[in-house]
């Protein structure tokens, strides 16, 4: 089922929690629209960074991303 992208970008930039959800759904989940969720994204991430951690079970993924966002 398609989903209407532009509209779930603009409730999710509102603050709705749920059209934040089904956005991320739609990445996590490599959506047919996934090209179009991020074409509508981009503009509005400005000059933002990219940031992934990565590693075993138990390395400090989770204290690091703390640590990064404080």
């Amino acid at each position: 089922m398609d989903v209407d992208v532009p509209t779930l970008v603009e409730q999710a930039r509102a603050g709705r929690p749920r059209a934040v959800a089904r956005l991320i759904s739609l990445v996590e989940g490599a959506s047919p629209q996934l090209r179009e969720v991020m074409a509508a994204l981009a503009p509005l991430a400005g000059h933002a960074y990219v940031v992934g951690l990565t590693g075993s079970p138990g390395v400090g993924k989770s204290t690091s991303t703390s640590a990064l966002v404080s």
